[in-house]
C-alpha cells in the first residue's frame, strides 16, 4: 500500500505494508523520468525521535492478533500519538496530530484528487490558505 505524488520537478513516494518486517519510507525523486526507474529514488530519512521517557518496552509478540496488526509500526505510532497528547495537555500546546494538520493533509488529499481529475497543477497552499493556517496553528 502506498501513495505516489508527482509534481512538476520529481515525486515523493511512500510505501507501507503490514509483514512481519514492516516496510515504511518515504523516498523522493529529483527527476521526471519514468517512475518505473526505482534505483533514482532516494530515502527520505526520518527526523522523529522514537522515544518516549520513562516508557515500558512494548510487547511485540502481541502483533498479528486480530484486534492488533502484524505491523509493529502501528503499535509504535499509537503509542507516540498518545504520548503526544498528554504531553500536549501538560505543556499547554496543540498536539502533533490535531485539526489544523488534519484540514492541511486533508486538503492536500483533495488536490491530488482535484489536479487528477482537471489534469492541472495545483498550488499548495493557497495565498488565503497559508493566512488561514498561520493564524490557526498559533
Amino acid at each position: 500500500m502506498g501513495l505516489t505524488i508527482v509534481g512538476s520537478k520529481g515525486a515523493l513516494s511512500m510505501r507501507l505494508n503490514d509483514a512481519t518486517t514492516p516496510v515504511c519510507k518515504l523516498r523522493i525523486r529529483r527527476s521526471l523520468s519514468p517512475l518505473e526507474d526505482e534505483t533514482l529514488f532516494e530515502e527520505v530519512p526520518s527526523r522523529e525521535k522514537c522515544f518516549i521517557a520513562g516508557s515500558e518496552p512494548l510487547d511485540h509478540s502481541l502483533c498479528g492478533r486480530p484486534d492488533i496488526p502484524h505491523a509493529p509500526f502501528f503499535l509504535e505510532a499509537n503509542r507516540f500519538a498518545a504520548s503526544d497528547l498528554i504531553n500536549s495537555i501538560n505543556e499547554n500546546r496543540h498536539p502533533v496530530s490535531n485539526v489544523f494538520n488534519a484540514r492541511m493533509a486533508q486538503e492536500m488529499i483533495y488536490g491530488v484528487y482535484a489536479s487528477t481529475l482537471t489534469k492541472t497543477k495545483i498550488d499548495f497552499p493557497s495565498p488565503a490558505d497559508s493566512i488561514r493556517w498561520s493564524n490557526d496553528c498559533k
